[in-house]
């Protein structure tokens, strides 16, 4: 079994963990049992971010509980409940929750104070002609 023996990452506040992904505030982030957090993926959890059991999410990923756009301050904790996969290059916003059963394909962004509901499958088509 893939997570037989995981164990919770050792988080420095801004620092690259051993496997190459970074929290600011590590104190408010809450890492539940067997998740799976892809290289260059950035979290910011100033205002709070739990990630439950069975998440996988992808490299190049960024999630924020606090940014500021356009001179705005926005914040709200974020909540990634179990069994979601987060595909390569998503962003979660602030305040979103996404609930238990869902899947994000690759390059998806989900806006501020957004919830997602259980079992759902968020694709991504792109068209070059």
């Amino acid at each position: 079994m893939r997570f037989e023996e995981w164990q919770p990452p050792i988080i420095e506040d801004g620092k690259p963990t051993k496997w190459n992904w970074v929290v600011q505030h590590p104190e408010k982030l809450i890492i539940k049992k067997q998740t799976s957090i892809g290289s260059f993926t950035y979290i910011n959890a100033l205002e709070g971010v739990e990630i439950q059991e069975n998440v996988q999410i992808d490299s190049h990923c960024s999630i924020y509980s606090y940014h500021t756009l356009q001179q705005a301050i926005q914040r709200g904790k974020v909540l990634i409940k179990k069994n979601v996969h987060i595909g390569y290059y998503c962003i979660v916003g602030n305040g979103s929750v996404i609930n238990r059963d869902t899947i994000l394909d690759d390059r998806i962004t989900v806006e501020s104070d957004v919830i997602i509901g259980k079992k759902c499958l968020l694709i991504c088509i792109i068209n070059l002609i």
